[in-house]
């Protein structure tokens, strides 16, 4: 009977720590949101955004679960990447943390 109560005890806990040991999903952190235009580069071969305030937006790194799409209009929230080299003016070398499609 001890033993019995013993292992349905292992099991309760054993359950309970792999049910609240989840891995949980650190939150965003987006410094920088802005809108724009997913266009190709086709000097470098890459696509880049472009905001209306003309500043040029280069994915450098990016998370996942986006996906860029040419041609359409994002929503996107980024941190800029300063390990990158200076880039020229109205450039930005960014990491995109969230991208949304806007219609």
């Amino acid at each position: 009977m001890l033993k019995f109560v013993y292992i349905t005890f292992l099991f309760i806990a054993s359950s309970l720590l792999f049910v609240f040991s989840k891995e949980r999903k650190p939150e965003e952190v987006c410094s920088i949101e802005s809108r724009g235009l997913v266009v190709e580069d086709t000097e470098n071969q890459r696509l880049i955004i472009v905001t209306p305030d003309s500043l040029t937006l280069i994915p450098c790194a990016i998370n996942s679960d986006v996906i860029l799409m040419p041609e359409k209009q994002v929503a996107v929230c980024y941190i800029i990447d300063s390990s990158r080299s200076v880039l020229a003016e109205g450039t930005r070398a960014i990491k995109i943390e969230r991208l949304s499609y806007i219609k």
